[in-house]
């Protein structure tokens, strides 16, 4: 998908940000970016999402995943969206303190019909988006985060609650994916081997592998990893604790094995991750 715009800003590892008619998009399957935002600004579109039709109108937001399939199938001659599209590092440390049914929700509902006073706060945030994209300084970057941040907030503070019936619909598997992910939120500073989430949803860690594989196509081991890379990284960039605390916290043996930990899955030292964040 970004291959497709002309973006207004493009911050290497972070975002893509700019306008689109999506005109030069229509009758093709589009790939999204790790996660991205369209605005509708004006007009309308037909978007084909997971082979299901959705008709997109101005002040509605839609949010993809790189694994959604997305095709234009027809946009009226004024249509005019503002996207934003997420680099995966970025995007991951814009999610980590994010509610988790949050994203269970843009699977099933990746179109959100904007009232008039959430559409007008939503041109007080891309005011300040804007802003910010313009700036430069140490804090930047932060700012940036804490204001996407603030986007999924405003969606999943007005996000409709599941009645019990809904909840019920869920199937066993659903339901044994979302429990694995809380478990891991909860537990991921002290326990990453996948037999302690498996002994603690009853059952075995080849069947928590497969049902993993099918919702998030990803192993139990990776996304629990993805989650401790992020605590690691939200602990150092704290400032306030230094590598033997944060080894100590996340329940390492020593220093040493989290830093082999941490290059492993980021490529970095933690010295050269503190370094880049300062």
């Amino acid at each position: 998908m970004k291959h497709l715009f002309e973006h207004h800003y493009s911050l290497l590892g972070m975002m893509q940000c700019g306008t689109t008619t999506l005109a030069s998009a229509l009758l093709k399957p589009l790939k999204p970016a790790y996660v991205s935002v369209l605005i509708c600004q004006q007009g309308e579109a037909l978007l084909t999402i997971n082979f299901e039709e959705y008709v997109v109108h101005a002040q509605d937001i839609v949010v993809l995943y790189d694994d959604t399939f997305v095709r234009v199938e027809r946009c009226s001659p004024t249509c005019q969206f503002d996207y934003v599209l997420l680099e995966k590092e970025f995007a991951k440390d814009v999610a980590y303190p994010l509610p988790n049914s949050l994203f269970g929700h843009f699977n099933v509902s990746p179109v959100q019909h904007l009232s008039p006073s959430e559409w007008e706060a939503l041109q007080h945030w891309q005011g300040l988006f804007d802003y910010l994209l313009q700036q430069q300084g140490e804090y930047v970057v932060t700012m940036l985060r804490l204001q996407v941040q603030n986007f999924f907030l405003m969606i999943a503070n007005n996000m409709p609650q599941p009645t019990l019936s809904e909840k019920t619909k869920q199937s066993r598997k659903e339901q044994l994916c979302w429990r694995f992910w809380e478990l891991v939120t909860q537990h991921c500073k002290t326990q990453r081997n996948v037999s302690f989430y498996a002994q603690k949803l009853a059952i075995t860690p080849y069947y928590l592998s497969q049902v993993i594989r099918e919702f998030f196509n990803d192993t139990p081991k990776a996304l629990i990893d993805r989650q401790v890379i992020l605590e690691i990284k939200a602990l150092l960039s704290a400032g306030d604790k230094s590598i033997k605390e944060v080894a100590s916290e996340l329940n390492f043996e020593d220093t040493s094995y989290l830093s082999r930990y941490f290059k492993r899955h980021t490529g970095q030292t933690l010295i050269q991750f503190k370094k880049s964040y300062s």
